[in-house]
């Protein structure tokens, strides 16, 4: 399948040739395989690993949008931040949640922002995350 993963900022691939993707949805862990059914999918805070061939990459992704096309056999996420990562721990999340746990407590925060709300639901996405 080709698949496009786009951030604000860059194109980090554009139609690359992969075998499938490993990702945590909103709705729980998801795998796409070529010709998987059409869907469209979120995901706040989680784990995607790429595969092609024998070689996974791992990547950590913020708010992005999953969307499927089985009759193009291609697979388009767009995020907010896609970081490459060795594994998500406990350990790392639990950096970062301590990370937005100061951000969200700081006095030049206003409840009312939308950065402020963005913070708090990304928080709430890690949390669960840590719980697991």
């Amino acid at each position: 399948m080709k698949l496009t993963l786009t951030t604000p900022d860059v194109k980090l691939f554009d139609n690359k040739e992969i075998d499938g993707v490993w990702v945590q949805t909103d709705a729980g862990p998801i795998s796409i395989l070529n010709h998987h059914a059409t869907m469209v999918t979120s995901a706040q805070f989680g784990e995607m690993r790429i595969m092609a061939g024998t070689h996974t990459d791992t990547y950590t992704i913020r708010n992005a949008v999953i969307q499927m096309d089985n009759a193009t056999n291609s697979l388009d996420i767009m995020a907010l931040s896609v970081d490459e990562t060795k594994e998500l721990t406990t350990l790392n999340l639990q950096t970062y949640l301590e990370y937005l746990e100061k951000e969200l407590s700081s006095k030049s925060f206003d409840p009312e922002s939308l950065q402020y709300k963005f913070l708090k639901n990304e928080k709430i996405a890690v949390e669960k995350k840590v719980n697991q």
